[in-house]
């Protein structure tokens, strides 16, 4: 038989040995990594920020990141006064120039009087005069410190029948002054006022009115965003 043959041949090394007639039999490679069963693939660690992590099989997990923003605020607002810088910009004036000089409430011993027949003094007179032009400028009213204490209002007038008011307190006992409440916003009294002031006779009853800060106004209330008015 040819088989016989061949292998007679084989065993005295002259030819190959019989094969299957099915052909040859090819064992598959085997893989240097190891898979466990029901296991996706090897875990995944250190991975960059925003990259998707395998931490298992199955599951995928995103990792979120947290900005963290931090707000810095110069001042606070305490005790109903408007705290930070702004109460000092409003003490200079918001950086204007202002055209007339301290006013100082002189009317009748150095106390408010309804009464009061002074003339006007020329700080007054000079105030007024800006105010019945409609014109913007800063101004420091000084009430003279009804106590005792020295006590005065800074004011920044728009223009524009507006103004900011600021009321100010000397401490007798540390010499520190220190914002006595909000800073307000206030609506003045129409232009006219002021003109008629300038023209009334010192024994006027209206006459002591012009002289007193709060008649200037119509009304005030606390400016929670206060801003330097543009002149």
């Amino acid at each position: 038989m040819k088989c016989d043959r061949l292998l007679l041949l084989g065993l005295l090394g002259l030819g190959p040995a019989c094969s299957s007639d099915k052909g040859d039999t090819t064992e598959s490679e085997t893989s240097d990594a190891t898979t466990e069963p029901g296991t996706t693939g090897p875990t995944t660690s250190g991975t960059e920020t925003g990259e998707t992590t395998t931490t298992g099989p199955g599951t995928t997990e995103t990792p979120t990141t947290t900005s963290t923003t931090t707000s810095t605020t110069d001042e606070t607002t305490t005790d109903g006064t408007t705290g930070g810088g702004f109460p000092d910009e409003l003490a200079m004036g918001c950086g204007f120039t202002r055209p007339c000089d301290d006013v100082l409430l002189l009317c009748g011993n150095d106390s408010w009087s309804p009464e009061c027949t002074e003339a006007y003094t020329s700080e007054t007179q000079c105030a007024l005069e800006q105010l019945a032009a409609g014109a913007g400028f800063p101004l420091r009213y000084d009430v003279n410190g009804f106590n005792g204490e020295e006590e005065w209002y800074d004011l920044v007038f728009d223009g524009e029948g507006g103004a900011l008011r600021q009321n100010w307190l000397e401490d007798p006992g540390s010499l520190e002054d220190a914002p006595e409440g909000p800073v307000e916003r206030c609506v003045l009294k129409p232009v006219d006022f002021f003109a008629d002031c300038l023209t009334l006779a010192d024994d006027d009853p209206a006459h002591a009115q012009c002289m007193l800060w709060s008649a200037w106004f119509e009304s005030c209330e606390a400016a929670d965003e206060p801003m330097c008015p543009t002149l």
